[in-house]
């Protein structure tokens, strides 16, 4: 006696619930890490404050342009939609657990040709089909299950690159709006030294009126004062370039006139009393890029479960109920009489398919190995951006602290040449070259303190700071609310 579609729907599904799942199971690699970074500054950050490490800058400014950044930059938007795309994709998947059902209908008039009249008469043949049909796949051998798992691990791994993308973005906006200041700053500067060498030409003509000093010393002064003012219209260009990138980080047209106004603050920024840092495992389990990588290695080691799949014979239980009717009107076709009920299981499988299937698992195989590769990569990179950025920091610092301390003395040094220029005892060429040295250091040091703080944001960078679960929850609310 065989058994009954039920009986068998019984049996493939104690089968699955046996945990018949094809496949490697994912075990995530293990994350080898040592116990401290090559160059130590300081210890002072946890992952809490890395959230929002803008607000250890103290800037206002700063903090308004990476709130809007995050409500208007593009790029983060196309990654919200991307994280979208892959939640639809998991829908798709999960919906293949359910019976799959669609309508049925039709309507077809046949008329014989003149040789076939005869036989079937002179009145066109109907026929009417009216139901609905379902099928219904058993996950006998996990495919399903190894699908869902696959678009779940590719869902996370949308949702990190999203995180990546922020990351990267608040990082950004931090170095270009620092490289403002600094300009700003350079500009003011250079302003200063243009005003004390216009201080100084017209010293040196009121000297030359007086037959003290030759013209040379005018000519001298003009040259110095005019090197020093064809550098403002550069570092003014510079400016704008800047505020324009700025635009376009957080959604803006450049040029936009609400950011020009708010981009006010003028003055260098502070550096923080503390650096930060956090331990090395710490580090790289924040960092979004790489939890986006082995959520990818997860979603290709699933996918080999859903190749070897193919192997086995694919079950499904089919059923359809139909009302059809022949050369009736379509009241008689929806009469009881009329239906038409169909249940049963069904198999297909490859048995001769010339190895396409080994071939499919093979490739599919050789794309984990490649995830898995990139993974690895990917935490070398992390360790290269880190440690790079530890020595760029630490090293910088200590090239400011000589800068400071050469502006200090070319400060001196300017003051004290100026007096003994005045009263003859020095020539003008000794006013120059301080009144140079002045200026190159001071540019120097304010291009240094920049970079500091430069260094310091790609540190945050590379340690996964700049997003938050709730701020990234809070940022896709607000994009599928616009």
């Amino acid at each position: 006696m065989s058994p009954s579609p039920v009986r068998w729907l019984v049996s493939a599904t104690a089968c699955t619930l046996a945990g018949c799942t094809v496949g490697p199971d994912y075990v995530p690699p293990t994350l080898e890490a040592p116990d401290a970074w090559h160059r130590e500054v300081v210890a002072d950050l946890d992952g809490k404050r890395l959230e929002s490490w803008w607000s250890l800058l103290g800037d206002p400014e700063l903090e308004a342009l990476i709130t809007r950044a995050g409500a208007g930059n593009l790029d983060l938007r196309q990654a919200f939609e991307r994280v979208n795309e892959a939640m639809a994709q998991r829908g798709i998947a999960v919906s293949n657990r359910y019976p799959q059902t669609e309508g049925i209908g039709s309507a077809t008039s046949i008329r014989a040709s003149d040789r076939t009249q005869p036989l079937l008469g002179d009145d066109p043949f109907k026929s009417y089909q009216l139901g609905v049909g379902s099928s219904w796949e058993i996950d006998a051998f996990g495919r399903i299950t190894r699908l869902i798992e696959s678009a779940e691990a590719g869902l996370a791994a949308q949702l990190e690159a999203y995180r990546d993308i922020m990351v990267v973005l608040y990082a950004e906006v931090g170095i270009q709006y620092v490289e403002l200041r600094t300009l700003r700053e350079r500009l003011r500067l250079t302003e200063e030294n243009i005003r004390l060498q216009e201080t100084t030409l017209q010293l040196t003509r009121d000297r030359a009126a007086a037959g003290l000093v030759s013209d040379l010393d005018v000519r001298q002064a003009e040259l110095n004062l005019a090197r020093t003012r064809s550098v403002a219209p550069t570092l003014r260009a510079a400016i704008a370039a800047t505020t324009f990138r700025l635009a376009v980080l957080c959604g803006h047209r450049p040029g936009s006139p609400d950011l020009d106004t708010q981009l006010t603050a003028n003055g260098p920024l502070q550096l923080p009393e503390r650096a930060v840092m956090t331990t090395p495992v710490d580090a790289l389990r924040r960092r979004p890029d790489l939890r986006a990588a082995e959520r990818r290695l997860a979603a290709e080691i699933a996918s080999i479960g859903v190749a070897e799949a193919d192997l086995y014979p694919r079950f499904a239980l089919l059923g359809s109920l139909t009302f059809d009717g022949i050369n009736g009107n379509l009241g008689d076709t929806l009469s009881s009489d009329a239906l038409t009920r169909s249940i049963g299981p069904s198999f297909r499988w490859n048995l001769l398919n010339g190895d396409r299937v080994q071939s499919q698992i093979d490739a599919q195989i050789a794309r984990a190995d490649q995830a898995r590769t990139g993974y690895e990569q990917a935490v070398l990179r992390a360790f290269e951006e880190i440690e790079a950025s530890l020595a760029a920091y630490a090293e910088e610092s200590l090239r400011l602290q000589e800068l400071e301390a050469s502006v200090t003395a070319a400060q001196q040094s300017v003051e004290l040449v100026e007096s003994l220029y005045r009263t003859g005892r020095v020539d003008f060429q000794n006013v120059l070259d301080t009144q140079r040295a002045l200026a190159t250091q001071q540019d120097e040091a304010a291009v240094s303190r920049g970079v500091i703080l430069q260094h310091l944001i790609r540190l945050f960078r590379a340690l996964g700071g700049g997003w938050a679960e709730s701020r990234s929850l809070d940022a896709q609310a607000a994009a599928k609310a616009d």
